[in-house]
């Protein structure tokens, strides 16, 4: 019966989302623990180079990194500076890894073409923001229960990123994956593999937690700073591109 309806395929959802981050413990409590926040000291700032569509702009896309970077160092003492923004020349694709080997390339041709070769940047993000007739088929996809990827990261190098949506949430999961390696997700907090989202196309609606679990938060500061450029592998594709 829950097969063929979809009410009940959304009531499913609803109810697991709220169980599990209602069972489940986050750093949220700690944040004012002065232990907690010693730990996440000295502060580290990372560089992004981002790149945009026609469908979100420089004022948006800063006003999302700053969201993002107002959670990261309440949790692990990290801080986000947009240094560039350019419109990129990678076009709309549902193939996430053809999405992020096109991104890949393209930052290095950009790196070679004017910046001498010089890898100054440590995230490269995307904002590959679906338009209204994009947003309206994946979201009709969500209704017959088909996961459908809201933010990406390269599992190589783990600093190549794209999101679809203009959301500081996709944005901060998809950072904390550049810094816990030993795992993708977990049964708790942000790194939790799905958001609860009660209706389609209401996307504000959704059951899920901006704060890491408590061996998450662990290895995000063991590796806190690890350098993003020396092109080593850090996640668990064997080659890339």
């Amino acid at each position: 019966m829950i097969k063929n309806n979809p009410i009940l395929k959304m009531a499913c959802i609803f109810f697991i989302s709220l169980f599990l981050f209602g069972c489940c413990t986050t750093v949220k409590n700690k944040l004012n623990d002065p232990v907690f926040q010693t730990e996440n000291q000295p502060i580290r700032t990372l560089s992004i180079f981002a790149y945009k569509n026609n469908n979100i702009s420089d004022t948006e896309i800063i006003s999302i990194v700053s969201e993002t970077s107002r959670y990261l160092e309440k949790q692990i003492g990290v801080r986000l500076e947009v240094k560039k923004i350019l419109f990129s020349k990678t076009e709309y694709t549902f193939d996430y890894e053809k999405l992020l080997i096109d991104l890949y390339n393209e930052y290095v041709e950009h790196l070679n073409a004017y910046e001498n070769g010089n890898d100054n940047y440590d995230l490269i993000v995307y904002f590959h923001i679906l338009d209204p007739m994009q947003f309206a088929k994946e979201e009709s996809i969500k209704t017959m229960m088909i996961p459908v990827w809201e933010g990406i990261i390269d599992d190589y190098y783990r600093r190549y990123m794209a999101l679809k949506h203009k959301d500081p949430w996709i944005l901060l999961h998809e950072i904390f994956h550049c810094f816990i390696l030993t795992h993708d997700h977990s049964d708790c907090g942000i790194m939790f593999p799905l958001q609860g989202q009660i209706f389609p196309f209401l996307t504000n609606l959704k059951f899920r937690s901006y704060y890491l679990g408590n061996d998450d938060r662990k290895e995000a500061l063991k590796n806190k700073f690890r350098n993003f450029n020396n092109l080593e592998k850090v996640g668990c594709k064997s080659e890339y591109p």
